[in-house]
């Protein structure tokens, strides 16, 4: 069985798009990026919104021969711990998020033994959290101890230049044209969570698509106004 067969079997898949040739790299991430690219197993930290997800993507897409994503929320929803069986023979596992996964006593469990069994035939984890390893909520004291073994990367928040950055690369790979004058008016006007930023650009690929019409300033507000998610975020900048 491939690991794209095995991936669709699991029910779930690597989100469309996400590349090392596409991710805004920093000096900080550019160390990130060398040690993804190597052969030790790697643990990403980090707030929501600060690469972690695209990095690891990346890396399965990159490899997709030798590697498997593993995203904890879909597992969570879609598996139960007994589709870990089996996973050693896998050279690469990629678990994003999962300190979700180490929640529960079963889950844990599966995890541990998956560990032992992998380690041993001298296979490889990359694994991302919000924590570091050693702060992972785990029921399993082996199971955590297991975790400080990696090397841990934290992944910080980005600056305002980095968000207009990664904005603008998003947008010139969507084949959106912006208006210079917006990038200044969406730093001070929407919270620093690049996750809003993100979507706010879906929002805009949408409009800008239905109207033909390049991005605006008027067009962004137009934007906010008729998303109630972004708008409430609004307020409160």
């Amino acid at each position: 069985m491939s690991l794209f067969t095995r991936q669709l079997t699991l029910n779930v898949q690597l989100p469309d798009g996400f590349t090392f040739e596409n991710f805004v790299f920093n000096e900080n991430r550019l160390l990130v990026r060398d040690q993804l690219e190597g052969t030790d197993s790697v643990w990403l930290t980090g707030a929501y919104s600060t690469g972690k997800t695209h990095l690891l993507s990346a890396l399965a897409c990159a490899n997709d021969q030798t590697a498997l994503y593993l995203p904890a929320d879909e597992l969570i929803a879609s598996c139960d711990p007994t589709m870990l069986d089996g996973l050693e023979a896998t050279y690469c596992l990629v678990f994003d998020d999962i300190d979700k996964l180490a929640q529960t006593v079963a889950w844990s469990e599966a995890l541990f033994h998956l560990f032992n069994r992998h380690h041993a035939q001298g296979g490889r984890w990359v694994c991302s959290s919000q924590v570091a390893p050693r702060y992972v909520d785990t029921p399993l004291a082996d199971l955590r101890s297991r975790f400080t073994l990696f090397p841990a990367f934290e992944l910080g928040n980005y600056n305002d230049q980095e968000r207009v950055k990664i904005f603008s690369e998003r947008a010139r790979f969507r084949g959106i044209k912006v208006n210079e004058d917006v990038y200044p008016y969406i730093t001070n006007h929407l919270p620093r969570d690049l996750k809003y930023w993100l979507q706010l650009l879906d929002q805009l690929d949408q409009a800008s698509l239905a109207e033909q019409r390049k991005v605006t300033i008027p067009l962004v507000k137009s934007v906010l106004q008729q998303n109630e998610s972004l708008r409430r975020q609004l307020s409160l900048t």
